[in-house]
């Protein structure tokens, strides 16, 4: 993986891996006196990082050496351990080409570097692959207005669930202004202000260099003494095994027809982390359409708000106002029937049974769809925004990721601006090469990126398959399960880059030279976001396709509920 510019022990200038030779401020050294250690007159040397030709990680503890030859003193070896990223530096080694060894437990490699006087050559080992730096940085700021009480937040707590699920809670309102200016990562991020008796959700947008303002209040006044109501509710995600968690970031919007002009009024808020809303400044005496939607997943009350005399009080009358959840604990959401989900059919996988489970029926591109299919449907951008999910089996026809070049500019642009728009993708096993093809920066799968199918290493076996994601953790109950992997040639992540997070990780055995190895920490179940839009691989199966008798297995335990749970990320 490659590492922003660092600065080299011992020198004063920065250098970067993919720049040319860097000239540096060695001395000349003089040879005074010492016969028996002659010195290298005006050396160079040589520095970079080194990774590991098989899985492409970085080489952290891996001996560095170079051996050259002096006329002065015979042969000189020069020597240096990389650090845990795969860096390293050696200096006063003589000019010309000479050979740097590179060597492990499990690999030994060479490099000619050519070594000039008084200059530090930047060593770029192809085993390394470039992954996405860090994400950028974006402001939040804002001021919130409680309108019950016509006052303006001061020292109320903003919580930041961030994109890649965790929440950052150590922010607060001024004080004396009520005002907030957060620093935080470019994404989407849920914004949670929680004061005395207020709590109020935003889900914002946060592009790199660029402020987002999530309310500013320049007067503050409250709503008018028994004419304002407000409804409060807990959303959780769809039964899976055991109870159902909180659903951060779900929309929720009260809508209802104005009286005097016929149009249609709203207020609008989300869940926050503990799945709770609350829709303030409301007419009691309105008719009241409550909706909550996340992702492919929506439900909806009728509320009668003056019905007997009106549930919907101002808080001095009825503090708690209406809960539409009381009876119930929170309400899962279902399946919205708006959405459509496309699921490509593969040979060895079928999402689409496991979707239909979940009480979601998909459309389904069927296989084998012959050469030219991905180009058909990715290159298409009319048809592509008719879909808000596309689900990609593993074993589905990969003619076209195989071809020179791999999938066409045209499929390639077009998934990726669909992506970008706010559509989503969801890849399995063998399907791995439409993410590396199209999103290089996000993943660096094993082996070489240039050979066709070089990460199907992974030997079939059951793994104890780690849960790393908080939230994905509360969801299952579960923070580790057996995952059998029936496959003989499974598709292995090496590593990420920045920016993606990880569901699900495995100790994986793979086969190399007919060597059986073990990759520990392997990242089985990732997503990214890409835009408005997110990407999600999984190198397990969903299900075996039970039509094959090689592969007879159904699986609806923990991994049913896995999708479950990433179906609202999508």
């Amino acid at each position: 993986m490659r590492l922003p510019p660092r600065r080299v022990p011992g020198h004063m200038s920065y250098f970067s891996l993919r720049a040319g030779p860097v000239v540096t401020a060695l001395g000349l050294l003089a040879n005074v006196g010492c016969q028996d250690e002659q010195l290298v007159v005006d050396p160079g040397g040589v520095a970079g990082q080194v990774c590991n030709p098989i899985t492409g990680r970085p080489a952290g503890g891996a001996d560095v050496s170079v051996t050259f030859s002096t006329e002065a003193a015979g042969d000189k070896t020069r020597e240096a351990t990389a650090d845990d990223n795969g860096f390293f530096d050696l200096v006063g080694i003589g000019v010309g080409t000479q050979l740097l060894e590179v060597k492990t437990e499990e690999f030994d490699t060479d490099f000619d570097v050519p070594i000039e006087s008084r200059a530090t050559f930047q060593l770029i080992d192809p085993a390394c692959r470039d992954l996405a730096p860090p994400p950028g940085l974006g402001l939040i700021v804002g001021q919130i207005c409680n309108r019950h009480t016509g006052e303006l937040l001061k020292e109320a707590q903003i919580l930041l669930t961030l994109p890649d699920g965790t929440v950052d809670d150590t922010h607060f309102t001024d004080p004396a202004t009520g005002n907030f200016e957060i620093e935080t990562v470019t994404g989407t991020i849920v914004v949670s202000v929680i004061g005395v008796s207020f709590r109020k959700t935003y889900v914002v947008e946060v592009l790199e260099g660029e402020t987002v303002v999530v309310e500013q209040s320049a007067d503050c006044t409250g709503g008018p003494l028994l004419t304002t109501g407000f409804i409060t509710g807990d959303i959780c995600a769809p039964d899976g095994v055991g109870v159902p968690g909180p659903l951060v970031g779900a929309a929720v919007v009260a809508s209802w027809q104005d009286g005097d002009t016929d149009s249609i009024e709203s207020v609008e808020t989300a869940t926050d982390v503990d799945g709770h809303f609350e829709l303030l400044s409301l007419d009691p005496d309105d008719n009241i359409t409550v909706r909550a939607t996340k992702d492919g997943f929506a439900f909806s009350w009728n509320v009668r708000a003056g019905e007997n005399g009106g549930p919907l009080r101002d808080r001095t009358i009825m503090p708690d106002g209406i809960n539409l959840t009381t009876g119930v604990g929170c309400q899962p959401l279902l399946p919205d029937d708006g959405r459509r989900y496309l699921v490509v059919e593969g040979i060895y996988d079928r999402i689409e049974d496991a979707l239909v489970r979940n009480g979601i029926q998909p459309e389904i591109e069927p296989f084998p769809t012959g050469l030219g299919w991905a180009n058909d449907l990715f290159a298409n951008t009319e048809r592509l925004s008719t879909y808000d999910v596309i689900f990609v089996n593993c074993g589905a026809e990969d003619s076209e990721f195989a071809t020179p070049g791999g999938l066409s500019a045209a499929a390639k642009n077009g998934l990726r601006r669909y992506i970008e728009q706010g559509g989503s993708l969801y890849v399995s096993d063998w399907s791995y090469e439409l993410v590396e093809q199209v999103f290089p920066e996000k993943i660096d799968f094993f082996g070489s990126d240039t050979v066709f199918d070089a990460a199907q290493q992974a030997v079939g076996g059951t793994y104890d398959t780690r849960v790393l994601d908080a939230d994905l953790e509360d969801f299952l109950e579960l923070s580790n399960f057996d995952i059998s992997f029936s496959f003989q040639a499974g598709s292995i992540i090496s590593q990420v880059g920045p920016g993606v997070t990880t569901f699900l990780e495995a100790d994986m055995n793979y086969s190399h030279d007919g060597v059986v190895d073990t990759l520990e920490n392997t990242p089985v179940t990732v997503s990214f976001a890409v835009g408005l839009g997110k990407v999600i691989f999984t190198s397990f199966h969903q299900e075996n396709d039970p039509g094959n008798e090689d592969f007879v297995d159904v699986l609806n335990g923990p991994e049913d509920d896995v999708l479950q749970y990433l179906i609202f990320s999508l």
